[in-house]
């Protein structure tokens, strides 16, 4: 049943668009008397009636999104950012690089090497994503030990989650010199998440919890809120998960943190951690820690009308479901975002696993999913 407030909230924000305004002033001339059907489409009174309801439907238009703009669950876009900055002092976070840890390493009688600033590329085999690297002065490399490098993603946003273990080579080659993901410390290479441009339910979501954080004993949705704020300096991680019930025995609190495809980088761990500890309950035992990676690897075989090629798209399909962190990665859900681009028509089961076996993938609150690998063959029909 529909609430009172909800019932309030439809007729404030029921605006009429300029056909309906136009067709309302028509309607009440004609029971006034007036002759409309027989106005003439260019006469003075049928022009004089669409441009007064144009008038009104844009006059409209502008209330009802100063009303939604006012209201924190209905404001949006430009409306939301002025809301936010006005009541709660939050801005909407902007899109970041990641950054990823790569180590280098000359091969025996080879070298030395001497790259200058940015001067490394390195490409990853299964998707062609590139990392340049972030060194800012000249960097010997010899054959007496690798050397760890941080890589910056070609383009800002999610999607450059990296795992150890991940083929990757040097698009700027150099005879004896190899690269791969190395750990950066928080169990995978990444240093600092990647991130889009906050979007309007997160950016909703801090400032619903900005007020916990004002009391001296927080709650989970304060660290939770603080975590994610601009001063703790950390714009790709985008999940908190925090565990208030004691895991560690009295007092404690544990914090996990995670971009929407990866794991924390060490850099975004570090500064969160050294914004939570000042600000934590006293007396609080706090633990701030990246999520646990969980690798996703999905092989399946897509069935498809002949000529379409919905390859591409199921593959995007899948990485949105992931970015989506479910709980419970459903192979029913695997199976609805495979079969959602155009031409997509089955998928065959008996070939179709995840993590190489035919059940659902569970994810435990302090672990993160990551795209290792997706197989997904077409198959005409």
């Amino acid at each position: 049943m529909t609430s009172p407030t909800e019932t309030t909230l439809a007729e404030l924000l029921e605006s009429d668009d300029e056909d309906s305004a136009a067709e309302a002033i028509l309607t009440d001339a004609a029971a006034r008397g007036l002759p409309t059907t027989s106005w003439a489409d260019d006469s003075f009174a049928l022009t004089a009636i669409r441009l007064f309801a144009r008038a009104k439907a844009g006059l409209a238009g502008t209330i009802t999104d100063l009303a939604r703009g006012s209201l924190l669950a209905l404001a949006s876009g430009d409306w939301l950012d002025l809301l936010a900055a006005s009541q709660y002092e939050n801005t909407r976070r902007a899109s970041a690089f990641a950054t990823v840890r790569v180590r280098l390493t000359v091969a025996s009688g080879q070298g030395p090497w001497t790259i200058t600033a940015n001067q490394l590329w390195v490409r990853r085999l299964s998707d062609n994503r590139r990392w340049n690297s972030t060194n800012a002065g000249s960097v010997t490399l010899t054959d007496a030990a690798p050397v760890d490098i941080d890589f910056r993603a070609e383009s800002p946003g999610v999607r450059w989650s990296a795992l150890v273990g991940q083929a990757i080579e040097l698009v700027t080659p150099l005879p004896g010199l190899s690269a791969a993901f190395v750990d950066a410390g928080s169990g995978s290479p990444v240093v600092t998440a990647g991130a889009d441009a906050e979007g309007d339910s997160t950016l909703r979501a801090r400032c619903s919890a900005k007020w916990d954080t004002l009391g001296v004993q927080k709650t989970a949705d304060a660290y939770r809120a603080l975590a994610l704020s601009e001063e703790a300096g950390a714009v790709g991680v985008t999940r908190v998960v925090v565990d208030s019930t004691n895991p560690r025995g009295n007092s404690t609190v544990d914090v996990w943190l995670s971009a929407d495809d990866s794991p924390a980088g060490a850099a975004d761990v570090a500064a969160i951690d050294a914004y939570l500890q000042p600000r934590k309950s006293p007396s609080t035992d706090l633990q701030v820690a990246a999520a646990t990676p969980l690798a996703v690897t999905i092989v399946a075989t897509l069935q498809h009308d002949a000529g379409a090629d919905p390859v591409p798209a199921a593959l995007e399909a899948l990485r949105v479901l992931l970015r989506e962190q479910p709980t419970t990665l459903y192979r029913s859900a695997v199976v609805e975002a495979l079969l959602s681009p155009a031409g997509a028509r089955n998928v065959v089961l008996s070939s179709f696993t995840i993590n190489g076996v035919a059940a659902d993938l569970a994810r435990a609150a302090n672990q993160v999913l990551v795209e290792s690998a997706f197989t997904i063959t077409g198959q005409p029909l």
